[in-house]
């Protein structure tokens, strides 16, 4: 969420989404790890290696947008969901046991369902000391913002912008419009 300007830079939006990727990223191979090593006796080294790879494959893609609004940008950013699946469809590919996919699937999803929580509360730790630090320089501040208990996996990011900083005109507000229909200095910039 973005509060206190109608008009801002695009950093204001770039970086924190920057810091909460990266943060999220590596929440997720932290995860992976923990997970192959939960799952160690069930899965082949050829699978936890395929996963490591693939893992660093998907930096940049585990906060994806929900939706956006008038208002606001819904972001939507899970952490171990990309490990979960990762391990789950390396399996699938080098499985030659049908037999025994149900059951690491189940005994995937106990392990990654009883560490949700402490997840997500590590991930806002970890944003929380990342935004401490003037990410925007004095113009802009990130906080996370608490949710309603009956969403507990959700972080709100929000994003105050001073009233008073200083964000470069339009160019209509540095050139007027000639008076033929158009102004090279202007034309150039719109």
């Amino acid at each position: 969420m973005l509060v206190g300007a109608e008009r801002f830079p695009a950093v204001f939006l770039l970086e924190p989404l920057r810091i909460v990727e990266e943060e999220i990223h590596a929440a997720e191979i932290e995860e992976l790890d923990e997970i192959l090593e939960s799952v160690s006796d069930l899965v082949p080294p050829i699978v936890r290696d395929a996963c490591r790879h693939r893992i660093r494959n998907h930096s940049g893609e585990t906060v994806v947008v929900e939706r956006a609004e008038e208002g606001g940008v819904t972001l939507l950013g899970s952490v171990s969901a990309l490990a979960y699946w990762l391990v789950e469809r390396a399996l699938a590919e080098a499985s030659k046991d049908a037999y025994a996919l149900p059951r690491l699937h189940q005994r995937l999803g106990r392990l990654v369902a009883g560490r949700v929580a402490r997840r997500h509360q590590e991930l806002a730790r970890r944003l929380e000391m990342r935004f401490r630090q003037p990410v925007l320089g004095a113009r802009a501040t990130i906080e996370l913002e608490p949710v309603p208990a009956r969403t507990t996996h959700v972080l709100r990011i929000v994003v105050r912008v001073q009233r008073d900083a200083e964000i470069p005109p339009r160019p209509s507000q540095l050139y007027p419009p000639s008076e033929e229909g158009g102004d090279e200095r202007t034309t150039m910039l719109h």
